[in-house]
């Protein structure tokens, strides 16, 4: 990531509730944790419905990775930037990425196939976790969700998934 292009100030918000004097619950948006970023203009566009013209914008934002950004959800917390409160659609991380790394030649009278090695380098949970597999045992939700997002166990309770702890 270039760092050199971390220079917006953007504003998390998280989603709390309060409870008023009278003991109403209301939500609000309370600003929780501000930030260097770099911002990318993925589209735009405009749409004018009953005579009224409104612009649609989608940003990427890119942060260093911290505690709190670990933490961030798409649920529960929203961006605020230059006065406008962004939705947050997903969190994805930075993985420090190389160039694959041919392994092996192809003959013309062999059947070895040439192979390319990719390496990748994930920053652990805060639980210490750094990658987790299927099993005979896993359950099906989990198994049929595996490559929609990044898998992201609850360890409150046992799953079915084997996990790898960081030394």
């Amino acid at each position: 990531m270039d760092f050199s292009r971390m220079n917006q100030r953007i504003t998390f918000l998280e989603n709390r509730t309060v409870i008023d004097e009278i003991g109403n619950h209301t939500s609000q948006w309370d600003e929780v944790y501000s930030c260097w970023a770099s911002i990318t203009v993925k589209s735009s566009a405009e749409t004018t419905n009953t005579g009224v013209t409104k612009e649609i914008q989608s940003l990427s934002f890119g942060v260093r990775q911290c505690a709190f950004i670990r933490c961030v959800n798409p649920t529960t917390h929203k961006v605020l930037f230059r006065g406008s409160v962004y939705d947050i659609k997903s969190v994805t991380p930075d993985y420090l990425k190389s160039r694959p790394a041919t392994e092996g030649k192809t003959k013309e009278d062999s059947t070895e196939v040439k192979t390319e090695t990719l390496s990748l380098t994930a920053p652990a949970l805060p639980t210490g976790l750094v990658k987790a597999k299927t099993c005979e045992s896993t359950d099906e939700t989990t198994y049929n969700n595996w490559y929609k997002m990044p898998y992201n166990p609850d360890t409150s309770e046992k799953k079915a998934a084997t996990t790898t702890k960081t030394s």
